[in-house]
């Protein structure tokens, strides 16, 4: 077994004693509590089994945790995380903070104890791998990676935190994926700067009515209030007069993204925000025309992002609150309901920066199966022309739908739709399931609504059995430590006590269908189209058959799919994130490079300093090139908006333009190692790493083309996952004649060097 430190035991016991002494300091009334002692007991019963499980036995290792450990331990731990969540709630009621005193630690040590949870819920003692429960513990940790000094490749914009990583876990299994960087939201201080943009524009009268926006919504609750009609928190609380400006501006955001969805408009135009403004009694007589119009595009953009989407859901985010990690508290409720198989894994991950430090951030597998929201004419390849044909495989495929749906009910998943799964098929191409992907859209504060309740026409009955037997302070307790508030975990309970009640009281809406039974119900007994009221089933058998009807029409072969076959990429939703716009920072890179180097030798320096060779004067003209392109595309095409950052790399507009960043980045790569090339055939260097200048100029020319040289292999590795099996052979093939070419223009420069060398010595003769 490696070396472990066995961290989480030391937590585990140092809170322990932390919670021991501080019972005997508050005396008997704290500690007679019966919801304490309950708590108390719980947590004595697990440390006891878990101290038996970690103690080093001859042989120096701690005892397997066999299956019927494994389920001793789980039951405690479920007992255990029960106890402390009535103990955490009565303190809540009580007026209590959960954040100090014996609340605190008792949410501490919720926190290790669901962590633990997680990670023995996932362990299966018929595999294999590490059966012995410290490295099980060490697991379900954060992990960190260590990237100083690696060269590593970024989806989604080059300057994002969208970092493609393959490691191993603790059994050695490899896990690929992509890390997200810690995203918060910040609607907040958007909005104020916007104001004050928009205020700038006004004289002083103007400037106080946009100033005033948000005290304006303030003083109508107030008035609400006061008059016995208060406006609801989606918890059910009133609105008061002493809400925070977060609330109100989640109000703000949706309820013009509701006034933008009923003029059924992709912006809202100045005259839309102005009519709403004069709705919360704003003067906007006092506000200018481009005040307006500067305030109503910063509103559209806002509208459009991520955390106001959330918030016009009625997720009721705070600004400063995390949107990255829901995708790992998602992850623990499908392990909670034993589908953790339905969604792409994720975790919270932090890796080391080049200066060591560490960078939090949530970790996502890739998603397995076909991407047919963004590359189904790429993927349908691999789909039967019948896809639903085979029995066995179109029951597992509906199950997962159907139980999809109900994670998604009880998480709030407020963004699942047809392009948010990855459809998984078999060897002859029969759909057999989904898993979702993009699941940070999720959880807040809201109850379930009836309408989308009413979407769900099927559960199979294992997801029943699993309902029933849930318990709210179990999935709160399954929730802990995932960066949900507190009041985001009593929503998820109530929101189970919501699901469990529909599925009581509506026999007649909703059917209870045995796991092996779904192939044998008629469509419309899962299927929903009306309006918007349309579910899962609907978007995702559509799109399955619309891709299997593509492949046949267009006379494509069909491709069996294996999951490891060659050239055959497992695609995660961050896949299609990556945009021209990666080739444009790179372009804007370069254009520096070529202004001013690291040891502030301009280009026209190095050029003009005791001459420069043809090879130097090649690679410099290929430098400019490839830094001009955008502008050429856009003398040659002017009506044309190729060249734009945003555009996606599937978009048809952005392949000529990404054909014209190919060929300019591997013009300058030839050039760049041409250079190096001959002047490491004039010094005599080993290699290129090895390669030394004779004089400061040299080595700062030689410095430089390495910076170019590596530019050039960066755009490359960006554009690698984005070839075609096929293209990615005709790429190393023409590779292949590249490299036999420079080997061929190196001997050529060596003959040349040593014909030189032969006629001076003719000459002295």
């Amino acid at each position: 077994m490696p070396k472990v430190n066995f961290i989480p035991r030391e937590e585990r016991r140092a809170l322990l004693e932390e919670l021991q002494r501080l019972t005997e300091r508050l005396g008997p009334e704290e500690a007679s509590s019966e919801l304490f002692q309950s708590c108390k007991n719980a947590l004595h019963t697990v440390e006891e089994t878990m101290e038996s499980l970690c103690e080093l036995g001859p042989n120096g290792l701690p005892p397997i945790l066999t299956l019927e450990r494994r389920e001793t331990l789980l039951n405690q731990l479920t007992a255990a995380g029960a106890a402390g969540e009535k103990y955490l709630t009565d303190a809540r009621q009580s007026g209590k903070r959960l954040d100090e005193g014996m609340p605190g630690l008792i949410s501490k040590l919720q926190l290790l104890l669901a962590l633990d949870l997680t990670a023995v819920s996932k362990y299966n003692p018929e595999e294999k791998g590490y059966n012995v429960l410290p490295i099980i513990q060490e697991s379900a940790r954060t992990r960190t990676i260590d990237l100083r000094g690696r060269r590593h490749g970024r989806l989604g914009h080059m300057q994002s935190s969208r970092i493609p990583i393959t490691f191993l876990g603790p059994n050695g299994e490899a896990r690929s994926g992509v890390f997200t960087k810690t995203t918060r939201v910040h609607n907040k201080a958007d909005f104020l700067e916007l104001v004050e943009r928009a205020a700038a524009q006004c004289d002083p009268a103007g400037a106080a009515a946009l100033r005033g926006i948000l005290g304006s919504m303030r003083e109508n609750a107030g008035r609400l209030a006061a008059l016995g009609q208060p406006m609801q928190h989606l918890d059910q609380r009133p609105v008061t007069a002493e809400d925070s400006d977060d609330f109100f501006l989640g109000r703000l955001l949706a309820e013009l993204n509701k006034k933008r969805n009923k003029l059924q408009k992709k912006a809202l135009q100045p005259a839309d925000v102005k009519s709403w403004l004069q709705t919360k009694g704003i003067r906007t007589d006092r506000i200018s025309k481009n005040a307006m119009k500067t305030l109503t595009d910063g509103l559209n953009q806002t509208i459009n992002g991520v955390a106001a989407m959330l918030n016009t859901y009625s997720l009721e985010l705070k600004d400063g609150d995390r949107l990255d990690n829901r995708n790992t508290a998602m992850s623990a409720v499908a392990d909670l309901l034993g589908a953790g198989s339905l969604l792409a894994r994720s975790d919270s991950m932090r890796f080391l920066d080049e200066n060591g430090q560490p960078v939090e951030g949530t970790f996502m597998n890739f998603g397995k199966g076909l991407d047919l929201g963004a590359k189904m004419e790429r993927d349908c390849r691999h789909l039967n022309g019948e896809p639903l044909s085979n029995r066995e495989q179109k029951n597992a495929a509906l199950k997962s739908i159907a139980d999809l749906q109900v994670l998604d009910l009880l998480c709030l998943n407020v963004d699942r739709h047809a392009g948010n799964l990855m459809y998984q098929v078999d060897e002859q191409g029969f759909f057999k399931g989904v898993e979702g992907i993009d699941n940070d859209s999720s959880f807040g504060l809201r109850d379930l609504t009836v309408t989308e309740m009413d979407r769900m026409k099927v559960m199979s009955r294992s997801m029943f059995d699993k309902l029933q037997a849930m318990t709210p302070d179990m999935l709160k307790f399954a929730l802990r430590g995932r960066g949900l508030s507190e009041a985001e975990l009593n929503a998820a309970g109530k929101r189970l006590e919501t699901l469990r009640g529909y599925v009581r009281e509506n026999p007649e809406k909703l059917r209870i269908v045995e796991d092996d039974a779904f192939a044998e119900l008629p469509e419309e007994a899962y299927k929903l189209k009306a309006g918007a009221n349309q579910n899962l089933f609907y978007g995702a058998l559509q799109t399955v058959e619309r891709a299997a009807r593509m492949r046949v029409q267009k006379k494509l072969p069909f491709t069996p799919y294996r999951a490891k076959a060659e050239g055959l990429l497992e695609v995660g939703a961050t896949d299609r994130k990556f945009t021209v716009g990666g080739a444009e920072d790179l372009r804007k890179r370069l254009s520096l490079m070529l202004r001013d180097d690291a040891n502030s030798f301009r280009v026209e320096d190095l050029t003009n300093s005791r001459g420069s060779s043809g090879a130097w004067e090649r690679m410099i003209d290929a430098a400019r090139g490839a830094a001009l392109v955008r502008r050429e595309l856009k003398r040659r095409d002017p009506d044309n908006e190729a060249g734009r950052d945003e555009l996606m790399v599937d978009d048809p507009r952005a392949a000529h333009t990404l054909a014209a960043y190919d060929e300019a980045f591997e013009t300058l790569r030839v050039n760049t190692l041409a250079y190096l090339q001959r002047k490491q055939g004039q010094r005599g260097a080993a290699s290129i790493a090895e390669l030394r200048g004779k004089n400061p100029y040299e080595q700062a020319r030689i410095r430089y083309a390495r910076e170019l040289l590596a530019l050039t292999e960066e755009y490359q590795a960006s554009r690698k996952p984005q070839r075609s099996a096929e293209e990615q052979r005709e790429y190393e093939d023409q590779q292949g004649v590249r490299q036999l070419q420079d080997s061929a223009r190196e001997r050529l420069a060596a003959l040349e060097a040593r014909r030189n060398q032969e006629q001076q010595g003719l000459a002295l003769q």
